[in-house]
């Protein structure tokens, strides 16, 4: 399983709470946690 499959969901619950861009929530994950 890869990082973006790890987060994908949150990123997805993220759109639909509170729009933002799933992208957006991704490339901050992946710079908070640097890929992981």
């Amino acid at each position: 399983m890869t990082f973006l499959d790890k987060i994908k969901q949150g990123c997805l619950d993220g759109w639909a709470k509170y729009k933002i861009l799933p992208s957006l929530t991704a490339a901050q994950a992946i710079l908070e946690s640097g890929w992981g």
